[in-house]
């Protein structure tokens, strides 16, 4: 096949007009404006008596982590062009499943237990204010077997944050 030199006034105009469109969208999932340069994550506080005593420190670590490696935002300690902060409200243990110890007795004993973390956040987007939200919940569970669920502990909560943090982005970014 022999490839003429005349070009294609439909493909250049196609280009162009996807090269544009990729200013405002992105392959990774994250649409912002192209004003929009900086973030910032302030503390999340911890209303919850049980869990980790660091686990408001490790979900603000982990939500700005997060907006440095899937966005090309860079983080600024407050006043970002977008703006996170939050409370962690729920981090419960629940039984999942039960099993019957026998069947004389009846008594159930839980087979599996769910650790559900609940986390609201506000969410500030100064250039767009329809995206900006206030006091929104996000829940999230993760399973483990009960005779190991305190051990899994640290694990599980990771699972439930990388959980979080999708239906954040979804949610704002």
């Amino acid at each position: 096949m022999i490839w003429t030199k005349r070009y294609n006034p439909w493909l250049c105009a196609g280009l162009a007009v996807c090269s544009y469109s990729c200013a405002i969208y992105s392959f990774s999932g994250v649409s912002l404006s192209p004003k929009i340069k900086t973030f910032s994550v302030a503390d999340f506080a911890s209303n919850v008596a049980q869990g980790p005593a660091d686990l408001a420190e490790k979900f603000t670590e982990t939500l700005n982590q997060a907006l440095l490696q899937r966005t090309a935002l860079n983080s600024v300690e407050e006043d970002g062009d977008i703006q996170f902060e939050g409370t962690i409200t729920q981090f419960k243990y629940y039984p999942a499943a039960s099993t019957s110890s026998s069947v004389s007795d009846m008594q159930d004993e839980a087979s599996k237990l769910r650790l559900s973390i609940t986390v609201e956040v506000n969410y500030r987007n100064p250039h767009n204010k329809k995206f900006s939200f206030d006091k929104k919940e996000f829940t999230q569970h993760e399973d483990a077997p009960a005779d190991s669920a305190m051990e899994e502990e640290s694990e599980l909560v990771k699972k439930i944050f990388d959980k979080l943090l999708r239906d954040i982005f979804n949610a704002s970014v």
